[in-house]
């Protein structure tokens, strides 16, 4: 489940052609309808650049999947 939502996570921040690492994440919590796990992510240019942006993001999960990325004040499609 972890390393689902940290796949998840660096996809989305990926997708517009940046380089992404997890950078941390919390123990999954349980909710009503599953799971859920905070984390943050870094993007940058390109593996070695410098120029990185640490974002939040909430990975929710349901009957053993992942149901969505949430990044601090926006959401990334699924």
């Amino acid at each position: 489940m972890t390393d689902g939502c940290a796949r998840a996570a660096r996809e989305e921040a990926e997708r517009n052609g940046d380089y992404a690492e997890v950078r941390q994440m919390e123990a999954p919590r349980e909710n009503r309808n599953g799971f859920r796990i905070d984390g943050d992510v870094e993007s940058r240019s390109h593996w070695r650049a410098q120029d990185g942006r640490l974002r939040h993001f909430t990975c929710t999960v349901a009957n053993g999947r992942i149901e969505d990325v949430y990044f601090q004040r926006e959401r990334a499609a699924r």
